[in-house]
């Protein structure tokens, strides 16, 4: 979604990858607030995806897929692009004592959201990431 996001790209609304941030939580974060969850091993739209609701299926995810920096499907995985977009969806909402930090692209993105975290009278870690989670090739 970032890359249809930061190119535009299939009729997405096209945006800077500096207006973007990463809402950072993890499963840990979720079991600990006890929030209704699922997670996928593909797409969740994908007819071919799994979804589960039980820890005990996690090693049914394609751990070494989605650390991975290739993307595209070939001969040697078909699936891999839809399994890059597994997800852990919550039901309703996330709440605010769910995140574990924020992730932006570069410092002048990190300035604008600490100011309105301090606005809103909000103490969370900022870190920027532009290699790992953003296109640097856009």
């Amino acid at each position: 979604m970032l890359y249809q996001i930061a190119t535009g790209f299939d009729g997405v609304k096209k945006f800077p990858q500096e207006e973007i941030v990463y809402i950072i939580s993890s499963l840990d974060k979720i079991k600990e607030c006890d929030l209704p969850y699922f997670y996928t091993d593909g797409h969740v739209r994908s007819y071919t995806s799994t979804s589960y609701n039980d820890d005990k299926h996690l090693e049914h995810l394609d751990w070494g897929t989605f650390r991975a920096t290739y993307w595209k499907s070939d001969e040697s995985d078909l699936r891999r692009q839809e399994k890059k977009q597994a997800e852990l969806l919550v039901k309703d909402h996330v709440p605010l004592n769910a995140i574990e930090l924020f992730v932006v692209y570069n410092e002048n993105a990190k300035q604008i959201l600490q100011t309105f975290l301090l606005e809103a009278k909000q103490n969370f870690d900022v870190k920027i990431s532009p290699h790992k989670l953003y296109y640097d090739h856009l």
